[in-house]
């Protein structure tokens, strides 16, 4: 019997999503996903209002492929009002998508995290966020065995299934997590300026909540912790600046290391029409996510944008199906900063 790729891909795509019930997706682009990192990271950055979108496609190369859609935003609030320290508050919106079946998960969160300067321009923040999860899948496009008539499946046979879509039940999920930051200090590293910093511990899924699939239990999600630093060192006198960063998680039996380094190329100038100051500046480097990919990275920001694309070579044993083809991943960032706006306007 010859089987059509699509089935062949059909069934990955059911065995990846549902191994991965017990493992949360994650994105290459970690540093651009603070919420899904650490709860504490809300409302915790130089900035007025910050909003990102992030999407991820994943193993298109064996069919239709996987893929993954985030959105978060989180403002500080109650700034100058409390004695050194302030709120974040936000909310974080998370879907993804596997194969013909499109069976994936459904994620909306609001944070909320207490911020307090411990030292100048250092910030630490304690972090919580709540959230409702949901599976589900739309088996329209789905084939069965009572539709096999000995030389493939015939469609137009009934599926003797009692409906083409099914959900599993809604379910609470609570987070916590700690988070430091540094930024626009004048501190050294071998005599040289750290522009910014920051590292955080965050525990994902702490109630562990039950998950169901056709009435069916599948047991409690297991909790999950989260390691992840990063620093932007820079070098005197010149326009380079170094950006190492790491990530953990450990959940369950699985765990996910990934490290590597950017190098930022900065430049700026006054905008002769506006007279705003133009803070532009390129990263380009990669990770590399232990025994499973090689990441390349490239991002553009320019005053309050930030654009990254990046994309994965898979090097782990599943290479061989997808001949090395990995993610190709896009996000989108904007923090508003009006400080650093008006303050390039006056001179």
């Amino acid at each position: 019997m010859k089987l059509d790729l699509k089935y062949i891909a059909f069934g990955i795509s059911l065995l990846v999503v549902f191994g991965l019930t017990a493992q949360d997706i994650h994105f290459s682009q970690f540093h651009q996903t603070p919420q899904l990192l650490n709860p504490g990271a809300t409302g915790n950055y130089e900035g007025k209002g910050r909003l990102i979108i992030n999407y991820r496609n994943q193993w298109g190369v064996i069919g239709t492929s996987y893929t993954t859609y985030a959105a978060s935003f989180d403002v500080p609030i109650l700034k100058g009002k409390m004695n050194g320290g302030y709120l974040g508050i936000g909310g974080n919106f998370y879907k993804d998508a596997a194969g013909q079946s499109q069976f994936g998960n459904t994620i909306g969160s609001l944070s909320l995290a207490g911020v307090l300067e411990v030292h100048d321009k250092g910030f630490l923040s304690l972090g919580i966020q709540a959230g409702l999860r949901q599976f589900s899948a739309d088996l329209s496009n789905a084939t069965w065995g009572s539709q096999f008539n000995d030389y493939g499946f015939d469609t137009n046979l009934a599926t003797n299934e009692p409906a083409n879509t099914f959900s599993s039940k809604m379910y609470a999920d609570i987070a916590a997590g700690v988070y430091y930051q540094l930024s626009n200090t004048t501190s050294s590293f071998l005599d040289e300026t750290i522009h910014e910093m920051d590292f955080g511990i965050a525990v994902f899924h702490l109630n562990r909540p039950k998950q169901e699939f056709l009435g069916i239990n599948e047991g409690r999600l297991p909790v999950k912790l989260v390691i992840q630093g990063a620093m932007e060192k820079g070098f005197a006198l010149s326009p380079f600046a170094v950006v190492p960063t790491l990530f953990f998680a450990k959940q369950g039996a699985h765990t996910e290391f990934v490290a590597g380094m950017l190098v930022k190329i900065s430049s700026g100038g006054t905008a002769k029409l506006t007279g705003f100051d133009k803070k532009m500046a390129i990263y380009l480097g990669g990770h590399y996510r232990w025994k499973d990919a090689i990441i390349g990275k490239l991002m553009f920001e320019i005053q309050d944008y930030m654009i990254g694309v990046s994309y994965d070579i898979n090097v782990s044993s599943f290479s061989a199906v997808t001949n090395r083809a990995g993610s190709f991943e896009v996000s989108i960032k904007y923090t508003s900063n009006r400080k650093q706006l008006l303050h390039g306007h006056s001179r």
